[in-house]
């Protein structure tokens, strides 16, 4: 079987709905049947690509944001948002955008936070005269900071794959995902202010208070939401000081979240823990099995010498940084459409290595470029995942939900773009 027959079976495979896993691995295994290689690589390859002590830290962080969203920190980061900025016109959007920044700096993962901050906030929003299409896009869209703000799942995978530091990557991931919550309120503010239907004028009482509900007291809700803060502080803080890795981290995240939601919040019961675990263990082993077959697919196809003829192509188009990185993004676009980050990264990023060093261009820096890709292919079909995951929390049909997330989508390319141009907004951090 030729290289170009492998390639043109495995995206056939993935057009028709086969699971990602099995359109990577097995005519992967035709391939080395067909070209006399022993079966034995693919033992090797799978094992290779789980064998890393970084990737340990996924089902830690998958367990610890299980635990934040049943055991009470979810509520208090969403209490301490309304306090903010919940007595303004559209007050309860911007509370989606700031929970789900916060809520993507404890678990890293975007369809967690779409489905544990929607489920809580979606109904909020709806009381206080929200249109489901709206609130439902709102977290949606706000969900893919996930992947981007750290303790990124992403970040981990790219790190792993390139030999890139994965604190480097954290401290740049910063300002990237607060730039693209800023984007994010920015939309809000023009969408609610754009309604005639006046669903987004602040509830207020008959005396012309604003209603508890939409802005509890400040200074009450920041003493609730203490334990809550620290996660994100003892995490991040741990990581980029040096003090721990990203697995022990990860470690921490769960113990202190059990501590929290256990002995301060006092919501958790031990008898949720099994259907946490179980949900852990299966996220888990979606993301490793897509990792594990994706690099017996790099493998065949780094030994096909591809890499070196996509370099060889791509160099002879341009030598210039800047058209190259914008050639990237466009590829990583159109694939975020269609793939899982994990397999994009472990698929492409064997491909493009080779190119980004004979261009000297700054791995931790492109590092960010891609999961931003990456995370708008979330909410982009046919196979966004948080897309369909407001489809599912929101009880939306899909054709209402894409009409609300084009403005954030198109409002996070504009941002992708003005990040390559100008790479200074991420790299000062360094």
């Amino acid at each position: 079987m030729s290289l170009s027959v492998f390639i043109i079976i495995t995206v056939i495979m993935m057009a028709i709905g086969v699971p990602i896993a099995i359109s990577l691995t097995l005519p992967g295994i035709f391939y080395l049947i067909l070209n006399e290689i022993a079966l034995d690589i693919v033992i090797q390859r799978v094992f290779t690509g789980m064998n890393s002590m970084t990737l340990l830290c996924i089902p830690f962080f998958i367990l610890a944001g299980e635990i934040m969203g049943k055991g009470g920190i979810a509520d208090r980061l969403i209490t301490l948002a309304k306090s903010v900025v919940g007595g303004v016109r559209g007050g309860l959007a911007y509370v989606a955008v700031v929970t789900c920044a916060f809520f993507a700096a404890v678990t890293g993962s975007g369809i967690a936070c779409c489905l544990t901050i929607g489920a809580i906030l979606i109904p909020d929003m709806m009381r206080s005269g929200y249109s489901r299409d709206f609130s439902t896009g709102v977290i949606s869209s706000a969900s893919i900071m996930g992947p981007i703000i750290p303790p990124s799942i992403a970040l981990v995978v790219y790190g792993t794959l390139t030999g890139a530091s994965i604190a480097d990557l954290y401290l740049m991931g910063i300002p990237a995902g607060l730039m693209m919550a800023v984007v994010f309120s920015i939309i809000v503010f023009f969408k609610c202010r754009s309604e005639k239907s006046g669903n987004y004028i602040v509830p207020r009482n008959e005396d012309g208070t604003i209603k508890s509900s939409v802005k509890p007291p400040f200074l009450k809700s920041l003493v609730g939401a203490i334990w809550a803060l620290g996660a994100p502080v003892i995490i991040l803080g741990g990581i980029l000081g040096g003090i721990v890795t990203p697995t022990e981290a990860s470690v921490v995240a769960v113990v202190y979240s059990l501590i929290v939601s256990f002995v301060f919040y006092h919501q958790l019961k031990w008898r949720e823990l099994p259907a946490m675990l179980l949900s852990t263990a299966k996220q888990t082993a979606k993301i490793y099995l897509i990792i594990a077959s994706a690099t017996l697919f790099a493998w065949i196809i780094t030994f096909e010498g591809l890499p070196q003829m996509v370099m060889s192509f791509m160099l002879g188009l341009t030598e210039n940084k800047t058209v190259m990185l914008l050639i990237f993004n466009l590829i990583f676009l159109i694939m975020g459409m269609f793939m899982e980050s994990s397999s994009m990264y472990v698929i492409a990023i064997p491909m493009f290595l080779p190119i980004l060093k004979a261009l000297q261009i700054d791995l931790v820096y492109f590092g960010v470029l891609i999961p931003v890709n990456a995370a708008i292919g979330l909410i982009t079909p046919p196979f966004g995942t948080c897309l369909f995951s407001g489809v599912s929390i929101g009880k939306v049909p899909i054709h209402r939900l894409i009409k609300q997330i084009v403005p954030f989508c198109i409002a996070q390319i504009v941002l992708l773009l003005i990040m390559t141009l100008c790479p200074g907004l991420l790299t000062w951090v360094l």
